[in-house]
Formats: C-alpha cells, structure tokens, sequence
C-alpha cells in the first residue's frame, strides 16, 4: 500500500500548504493551559491527515505528539490516534525522516 504525502491530496490540499508554512501552534490542555508546539511533519494517508509535532521548549530531550488533524472554520483540529495501523504509518514516517 502506497503512502501519499500531503503535497498529492486534491481535497484540502491548500488548508495542508498552509501548515506546511505554519511551525508552531497553540494546543489547549485538559487544565485550560496554552501549550506552544512545534511541527515536525504532517503526512495524509487514504483521507487521513497525520500532524507529527513536539511541544516547544528549551529541554534538548523532547517528546514526539503525533495526532489526525482537520481544518475546521480556519481552525486545526486535532484528533487522537486510536488504531494501531494508523500508528504503524506514523512510526513509518518518523523511521523516513
């Protein structure tokens, strides 16, 4: 099975260029605090779209988020991963890049 990058998507290929310009976002946590992050990659697979991002600090070890995303009213919206296929892509592209 063939992986498409973002770049090959038809729909919603200009709200995916436009994160490919953006290199931080603001992700609220569940305590209502603001979380700068920052985007390490973005990938889309059979009309899924993959975000890989860690959260911006001066730490040199950081952790790798990884989450399915939409663009919603100018908005990213992030959804959690919760099949093990969808996470094999993810560790795919990370091994790639």
């Amino acid at each position: 099975m063939r992986q498409t990058s973002h770049l090959e998507r038809k729909r919603g290929a200009v709200e995916t260029c436009l994160l490919d310009i953006i290199v931080n976002f603001i992700v609220v946590d569940s305590n209502g605090n603001n979380i700068e992050c920052d985007i390490i990659g973005l990938f889309s697979h059979e009309d899924k779209n993959f975000i890989i991002y860690t959260e911006s600090s001066l730490e040199k070890e950081k952790d790798v988020h990884a989450s399915l995303y939409k663009i919603e009213n100018n908005k990213l919206k992030l959804f959690p991963i919760l099949k093990s296929e969808d996470w094999d892509l993810v560790d795919k592209y990370l091994e790639e890049i």
